[in-house]
């Protein structure tokens, strides 16, 4: 991350720490959940943030995802 955007890195896991988890693994993160985040720690991100942030968000839920699939097909005995 670049410096000028290291503030967009620790917002992400400001706002990661407060997920919602399901049964399947963490939740993508809402528009809402960082309005809300916004409000409650009075940050306020431009629009190119906020567009940074979910594209952030969703490379994470996806990284967790491919990890739990990985972790299930390795787990497999042959023939199941």
């Amino acid at each position: 991350m670049p410096d000028d955007a290291e503030h967009v890195w620790d917002w992400f896991w400001q706002i990661n720490r407060r997920r919602q988890q399901g049964m399947n693994g963490p939740q993508p993160t809402s528009y809402e959940t960082i309005a809300l985040w916004s409000a409650m720690t009075g940050e306020r991100p431009l629009r190119e943030e906020l567009a940074i942030l979910m594209r952030m968000d969703d490379a994470y839920v996806d990284a967790v995802a491919k990890a739990h699939d990985d972790q299930q097909r390795a787990n497999k005995r042959p023939g199941e």
